[in-house]
């Protein structure tokens, strides 16, 4: 494990970088702990591709020790971000390394960010897409018909502005 609170930085960073360790990060923290083929039902990628990945994070201590748990005949091992790590970085330090990066890493960076933001967003559907009827009116119940009209609707940028 990574202990120099450089190179932690680096290898966060990178792994903010890889579509796959980035969306492991993400749907753990959305998700709270998972096994390798809970993820990849969620990401959408091989199991192979995920291990790999989750191998290397353990290592570099983006993510903890899985906890192993007995199940019938097998043995499950659910993953979990080492949130230490992620508690480490102020908002400065965070910007800083931001301002550093070259035009080709910032593109790389925001698509990312992006990706990950459409991620999450799946995520949210699947969730809605399982939600019992009840449910679902409670959710709708809980905010205004205007907001969820306003979401679904093009605005000019300038009654846009006016609403921010």
């Amino acid at each position: 494990m990574v202990e120099n609170k450089e190179e932690i930085r680096k290898k966060l960073l990178e792994s903010l970088k890889n579509q796959t360790k980035l969306s492991i990060i993400i749907v753990l923290f959305q998700k709270g702990k998972l096994t390798a083929t809970q993820m990849s039902k969620i990401i959408g990628t091989s199991r192979s591709n995920l291990y790999q990945n989750l191998k290397e994070m353990v290592e570099d201590g983006i993510l903890a020790e899985p906890e192993s748990k007995v199940r019938k005949n097998f043995v499950e091992k659910y993953y979990y971000p080492n949130t230490e790590i992620f508690g480490r970085f102020s908002l400065e330090e965070q910007k800083k390394a931001l301002m550093e990066k070259t035009p080709e890493e910032l593109k790389e960076y925001m698509m990312s960010l992006l990706n990950t933001q459409i991620l999450r967003l799946r995520i949210i559907a699947g969730e809605i897409q399982m939600m019992s009827d009840k449910n679902l009116m409670k959710l709708r119940d809980m905010y205004s018909y205007d907001q969820i009209l306003f979401s679904n609707s093009w605005v000019s940028r300038e009654t846009y502005e006016k609403v921010l």
